[in-house]
């Protein structure tokens, strides 16, 4: 299991370049991301699993995180 996704990672779920960087701008803009301080810690091209995870509960299987 991945601690950090980036949009390579979103990509190989099977979206293109552009629906990933979207994905992980959601995230970013989100509430609970900016709440956390994480855009100070790591770069802003990733986010953590657990978050893409609580955005799309549907990926959880395939990403492989646990609640």
């Amino acid at each position: 299991m991945k601690v950090l996704l980036g949009y390579k990672d979103i990509m190989e779920l099977g979206f293109s370049k552009k629906t990933a960087y979207k994905m992980l701008n959601l995230i970013c803009e989100s509430e609970d991301y900016k709440k956390s301080n994480l855009a100070k810690v790591i770069d802003s091209k990733k986010v953590p699993t657990k978050l893409f995870v609580k955005m799309f509960p549907e990926f959880k299987e395939v990403v492989g995180c646990e609640k």
